[in-house]
């Protein structure tokens, strides 16, 4: 995120992208009204509106996590892809993330996430696709995925001391 703006100017400005494309269509449409109001509507969406006037760099990262998820959100995706965002978070932090992505995808958005979080990821997600050294090993329910020998010796380890 942008440092010296607001959140919620962080998110105006992804909900605006339509308007800064150009500098033309910019210098034509200085009304930034509606960008803020959208990106006040996401920082709520994500659980974070409470900071929408702070500086991105006075928060933890649990929020700096969700004001990115809302800064892709106001671009409005028609696949949202979070490549590992529950990385660095504690488990509290992440746990409520992983909701917030939850929400969003009984809300009516496709969700792609590339998580190596096993506990969320086997708590949230419907589908599960396990790749080792760029290869499909396993797709399907998350249980039945995890059940198998082969996708669990991969990402678990196989405990043989001769491989």
């Amino acid at each position: 995120p942008f440092s010296s703006m607001s959140v919620v100017d962080n998110v105006a400005l992804a909900a605006g992208f339509a308007k800064t494309r150009s500098p033309l269509v910019s210098l034509l449409n200085t009304d930034r009204h509606g960008e803020r109001r959208r990106a006040r509507d996401l920082l709520a969406l994500v659980g974070i509106a409470d900071v929408a006037e702070q500086r991105p760099d006075a928060l933890p990262l649990g929020y700096l996590k969700r004001l990115e998820v809302a800064r892709a959100l106001a671009l409005a995706p028609r696949v949202l892809l979070l490549d590992e965002p529950l990385a660095g978070l504690n488990q509290a932090e992440a746990g409520e993330l992983a909701d917030t992505v939850l929400g969003l995808n009984h809300n009516g958005h496709t969700v792609v996430m590339i998580e190596h979080n096993l506990g969320e990821v086997m708590r949230t997600c419907s589908r599960l696709v396990v790749i080792d050294n760029m290869a499909e090993i396993g797709a399907g329910v998350p249980a039945e995925v995890m059940a198998d020998p082969v996708v669990r010796s991969a990402y678990l380890g196989s405990g043989d001391a001769a491989a």
